[in-house]
């Protein structure tokens, strides 16, 4: 099923599986462009309903930008604690590039790049608004410190640019290292 629905905030595509879902549902797959000479961007919506082998490695997708995550989140509170300033490219090279290399982390090579990056970026931003938020910059209520995210929560989630995934022409989604 193809459905095109226009969004304001969709820029990337957002990927879930639910760890309550049942064998016969499908998986909502939100893939969006940017449209950067208008106000109006495109989202793309798929259900499609992976193989066995697929859905493993999309788990094995959340489950790696839920580490990368909370590294990043665990980084930035040790700087800030030492008081010592970090750029968000510093802090993507350690808890990415450099952890891959380690061997108790090597299976991080294994998801796409992509999708870690993009969860070092959702650490950035969740800890930058809390920052901001905590200066005044930020307007509106005080946000809470980013909270580290749980296996044990069924919100499992990854976000692609347009580089993590293209729409093939027999309208079939693949995502990079993954497939679908």
């Amino acid at each position: 099923m193809l459905t095109v629905k226009r969004s304001v905030q969709a820029r990337s595509i957002r990927a879930g599986i639910g760890r309550q879902q049942l064998p016969g549902q499908g998986l909502r797959v939100g893939v969006g462009r940017g449209c950067y000479g208008a106000r109006v961007q495109l989202r793309y919506n798929f259900r499609i309903y992976p193989a066995p082998g697929r859905r493993i490695a999309l788990a094995g997708a959340f489950g790696c930008a839920r580490v990368v995550y909370n590294d990043n989140l665990r980084a930035r509170e040790a700087a800030y604690a030492a008081g010592v300033k970090f750029s968000d490219s510093e802090i993507q090279r350690r808890v990415v590039t450099e952890a891959k290399r380690r061997p108790e982390r090597v299976w991080l090579s294994q998801v796409s790049s992509v999708v870690l990056v993009q969860a070092c970026q959702d650490a950035r931003a969740a800890y930058r608004n809390w920052l901001d938020s905590l200066s005044g910059k930020r307007k509106g209520p005080k946000l809470g410190k980013p909270r580290w995210r749980s296996r044990k929560d069924n919100r499992q989630a990854i976000r692609l640019t347009r580089n993590g995934f293209s729409v093939r022409a027999n309208r079939k989604l693949y995502v990079a290292k993954v497939g679908i």
